[in-house]
C-alpha cells in the first residue's frame, strides 16, 4: 500500500515526538530563594515545603510549611518551631520560616539526640524524627526523615546567644533510607524513614543517586545551584579532584594570586600560606567541606598569617577578622582580581594538582545585628583546633569557600567531586545554564577544561577591577585575559581621547541599529525559531550580554568523551561521622 509523502512526514514527527520520554533527563534542580541571609553573610539558601503524610489529600490541604534552608550535610533534614525562637523576641530567628508537626508526628523514635556543631555554635535538641513529606521543586517524597525541634540557639565567637535562622537540607548518605534499631522494648524499634534523594532514586526520578552543589554569591546577585541526579555543568570548570569520602579531602596549601593585571600586594603571587598550629608549612592538612558552616576554619597560625598580608586585624569584641576599610589597599584588593588559592592532590590520571581560586571579592563579608551594631566587612577566616581523639574532626572549608567551589558526590559509585566553579558571567549564570544528568554509578564529569581557555577569568569580567602596572614592562610580560576587555575607570584620559570614545560610541550606536532593523525586517520573512537563552555551543550567549566571550565546547576525543573527563582520584574508604562533642573554639 503507497502511503502519499505528506502523510509519512507526518507520521515520522509524530513518531519523534513519541520518542522524546524515552530521552527524558532523569534530574531534579531545586529551586533557590530570593532572600537574602546573615548575620555573617549575605547567604543564599534553598526553598523546600515540609509536612503532610496523607498521599490522597494535596500538600497544600494538610499541616504544612514553605521553609528556606541551607543544603548541606547527610541523612535527616533539619527543621525547628516557632517556640524555639520565643527566647529571643523582636530578632530574626526562624526568619526563613518554621514548622510545627501535627500531633502524631513524633514519639515513634525514643531516640532524642542533641544536636551540636561547635564550629559554628549550634546546639539544639531534644530532637525529634518524624516521619513526613518533604516536596522540593514539586516533587514530593513521603515519609523522608526530618528532625524538628523546639530548643536550640547559636553561640557568636563573643559569646553571646542567637536564635537559630534556618535548618539544613540533608543531600542524602550511603544509605537510602534512615533506619533506627534498638531492644525490642524500645518504641520504634526497626523503623525506616526515607532520604529524599535516595526516594527519587528507588522511584526512577533522578537516574543516579546523586548530587552537585554550588552555593553562588548573594552579594553578586548569583544565584546557588543544587542539582539531584544531575548537575549544571555551566557551574563546573576542570580539572578537579575527586575522592572517595563523602566530605574530606587533603589540603596541600593556600596561597595569593592575582587572575589578570598587577598584584595589589608587594608581590604577584605567594604561597606556603597554610601554616599548621605548630608553625610548620608544607604539610597537607584534612579539611571537611561543608556548606552548613559559614567559614573557613584553619590553624590559627593560618589565620594570623593572612592577617599580616591582607588588611584585617582580629577584633576580640566580636571575635571575627574585620576588614580595615579605611586601608587604601582594603578597596583596592576586594575590587581586583586577587584571589586566595587552595590546592587540592590530582585527579586520578592527572599529574598537576588542583587549585580553586576564591576572590577576595566573595571573601569580603558582612556581619550585622546581632553580631554588630551596624554591617560591619569581615574576613571569614577562623582559628580551629581539631580533638586530636577525633579522627573524624577536622578543619572545614564552608560556605564562604563554596561561593566559588563545588562539590559533587554520587553516592553509588562513593565518588566525591570538588573543583572550581566560574565567576556569576554575564547575566549571573556563570557560563550559562547547562542541566546535565549524571548517570548511575558514574565516577566522571563533564567540564568546562581550564588548560586550554581560561573560563574562571572569562566569567569573572566585569565584576572586578584590574590594577594597573606600576612595574617596568617586559618583553616576557603575558596577558592571561582572554575575555571582553575589564572595566577600567577613565582617570587620566585626555580631551581628545574623551571626544574620539564619545563619536565612536555614537557610530557603535549607530551600526547597531542598522544592523537591528535589517536583522528584524529579515526575520518577518523567515520562519520564527524560539531563542536559546543560554550558552550550549560557540557563539550563542546570553541575551543582553553586553560583550560576549567566546565559550567553547569542550573537545572530543576519538571515543566521542569529552576531554574534560578524566578518572577520578581514589581516596581512602569514606568513614561515618559521629556527632562531634568538640569544646567550642575561642
Amino acid at each position: 500500500m503507497l502511503v502519499p509523502m505528506h502523510i509519512q512526514s507526518f507520521l515520522r514527527l509524530g513518531l519523534a515526538f513519541l520518542a522524546v520520554p524515552s530521552i527524558a533527563q532523569r534530574y531534579l534542580e531545586a529551586p533557590w530563594s530570593d532572600k537574602k541571609y546573615g548575620p555573617d553573610g549575605p547567604w543564599q539558601a534553598v526553598k523546600i515545603t515540609v509536612g503532610g503524610n496523607d498521599t490522597t489529600l494535596k500538600i497544600a490541604g494538610q499541616n504544612h510549611a514553605d521553609l528556606d534552608v541551607y543544603p548541606g550535610g547527610a541523612y535527616e533534614t533539619f527543621v525547628f518551631g516557632s517556640s524555639a525562637c520565643e527566647p529571643y523576641p523582636g530578632s530574626l530567628c526562624g526568619d526563613a520560616g518554621t514548622w510545627e508537626p501535627d500531633v502524631g508526628a513524633t514519639g515513634r523514635i525514643q531516640w532524642q539526640p542533641t544536636v551540636e556543631e561547635t564550629s559554628f555554635g549550634l546546639l539544639a535538641g531534644p530532637v525529634n524524627y518524624t516521619a513526613r513529606a518533604l516536596t522540593i521543586g514539586g516533587t514530593t517524597v513521603w515519609n523522608v526523615s526530618i528532625q524538628h525541634t523546639n530548643t536550640g540557639n547559636i553561640t557568636n565567637f563573643g559569646g553571646e546567644l542567637a536564635g537559630m535562622r534556618l535548618g539544613y537540607l540533608g543531600l542524602g548518605a550511603q544509605d537510602k533510607v534512615q533506619t533506627f534499631t534498638g531492644d525490642d522494648n524500645v518504641a520504634g524499634y526497626g523503623l525506616s524513614y526515607n532520604l529524599y534523594s535516595g526516594k527519587l532514586y528507588t522511584d526512577g526520578v533522578i537516574g543516579s543517586y546523586s548530587y552537585l552543589l554550588h552555593v553562588g554569591s548573594a552579594a553578586f546577585d548569583y544565584p546557588g545551584s543544587l542539582v539531584f541526579g544531575g548537575y549544571n555543568k555551566g557551574r563546573v570548570i576542570g580539572p578537579l579532584t575527586s575522592f572517595r569520602d563523602s566530605d574530606k579531602v587533603d589540603l596541600l596549601d593556600i596561597g595569593i594570586g592575582v587572575e589578570h593585571g598587577d598584584s595589589p600586594f608587594e608581590v604577584d603571587s605567594m604561597q606556603n600560606l597554610l601554616v599548621t598550629n605548630t608553625g610548620e608549612t608544607g604539610i597537607s592538612q584534612k579539611v571537611q567541606i561543608d556548606p552548613r558552616s559559614p567559614y573557613l576554619f584553619l590553624p590559627d597560625n593560618t589565620c594570623e598569617g593572612l592577617a599580616k598580608v591582607l588588611p584585617i586585624a582580629y577584633d576580640t569584641t566580636t571575635g571575627y577578622f574585620l576588614w580595615k576599610t579605611d586601608d587604601p589597599a582594603f578597596k583596592t584588593i576586594v575590587t581586583s582580581s586577587a584571589y586566595l588559592s587552595f590546592t587540592f592532590p590530582p585527579g586520578s590520571g592527572a599529574s598537576l594538582n588542583v587549585t580553586i581560586k576564591v576572590p577576595f571579592a566573595l571573601l569580603n563579608l558582612t556581619l550585622d545585628t546581632p553580631i554588630v551594631d551596624k554591617p560591619t566587612p569581615y574576613f571569614p577566616c577562623h582559628a580551629y583546633t581539631p580533638e586530636p581523639e577525633n579522627e573524624n574532626d577536622h578543619f572545614r572549608l564552608g560556605r564562604a569557600f563554596l561561593q566559588a567551589a563545588y562539590m559533587g558526590r554520587n553516592w553509588a559509585s562513593q565518588m566525591t567531586w570538588l573543583g572550581q566553579a566560574p565567576g556569576p558571567g554575564a547575566t549571573s549564570q556563570g557560563l550559562g545554564d547547562q542541566l546535565t544528568e549524571i548517570e548511575d554509578g558514574a565516577t566522571t564529569l563533564e567540564y568546562w577544561d581550564s588548560e586550554k581557555t581560561n573560563y574562571f577569568n572569562q566569567s569573572w569580567a566585569g565584576h572586578w577591577s584590574v590594577v594597573d602596572s606600576v612595574k617596568p614592562s617586559s618583553p616576557n610580560d603575558t596577558d592571561v585575559n582572554t575575555a571582553s576587555n575589564p572595566k577600567v575607570a577613565a582617570k587620566g584620559l585626555s580631551t581628545g581621547a574623551k571626544t574620539g570614545i564619545g563619536v565612536g560610541a555614537a557610530l557603535a550606536w549607530l551600526a547597531i541599529m542598522v544592523v537591528g532593523i535589517f536583522l528584524w525586517r529579515r526575520r518577518n520573512r523567515e520562519e520564527k525559531v524560539v531563542p536559546n537563552d543560554y550558552l550550549h555551543s560557540p557563539g550563542q550567549y546570553p541575551y543582553g550580554s553586553p560583550m560576549p566571550p567566546d565559550y567553547a565546547q569542550p573537545e572530543k576525543t576519538k571515543d566521542g568523551m569529552h576531554s574534560g573527563m578524566q578518572e577520578m582520584y581514589t581516596a581512602p574508604e569514606a568513614q561515618e561521622l559521629p556527632a562531634t562533642t568538640n569544646p567550642r573554639p575561642k
